[in-house]
């Protein structure tokens, strides 16, 4: 098999967990997904939570770096970011450690939480068109631009989004 979904813990599956299991099932290109990195089990009795979301960040890089595979760690949004026009990296919980472990921050956000409510009072119609896309920020880029806005249309009956998407265009007149 191609693709290992393992069943964790917050409780109990950490760092020295992952390393196993790369170890164990690495047969050709491999990537860790980690849903989600603030609720990682840590060795260390860390009671004070950005403290261990530094902790866990830094693992997860030290991680990748060693076993040689990219890490894709999701994040939880801090109390801010649920109320926010538009999510940021600012508003991950903790997302000072978050921005320093990682080599590319990616934020994903439904594409009318993005257009003002100006351009949508400019054109209407264009509100239910915005519901069929969401933008892809790239905030953080450690080798390269950002930031950097892209959409792409939703294609949820298929369980994915378009892969042919495109960057943000401002003029809300121009076809998506």
């Amino acid at each position: 098999t191609r693709l290992h979904l393992v069943a964790a813990s917050g409780r109990s599956t950490g760092i020295v967990d992952l390393a196993h299991l790369v170890a164990e099932h690495r047969d050709g290109p491999t990537v860790v997904f980690v849903d989600y990195l603030q609720r990682m089990s840590s060795v260390e009795a860390i009671d004070d939570e950005a403290a261990r979301a530094t902790h866990t960040a830094e693992q997860l890089k030290e991680l990748a770096m060693v076993a040689a595979v990219p890490v894709v760690a999701l994040a939880a949004s801090d109390r801010a970011g649920l109320t926010a026009p538009r999510l940021r990296l600012h508003h991950l919980s903790h997302s000072s450690a978050l921005a320093h472990a990682a080599d590319i921050a990616i934020v994903m956000n439904a594409k009318p939480r993005v257009a003002t409510n100006s351009h949508l009072a400019l054109n209407p119609s264009r509100a239910e068109q915005f519901e069929q896309w969401v933008v892809l920020s790239v905030e953080k880029n450690r080798s390269g631009t950002a930031p950097i806005d892209l959409e792409f249309r939703k294609d949820f009956a298929n369980c994915r989004f378009d892969p042919n998407g495109q960057f943000v265009n401002d003029s809300w007149d121009a076809p998506f």
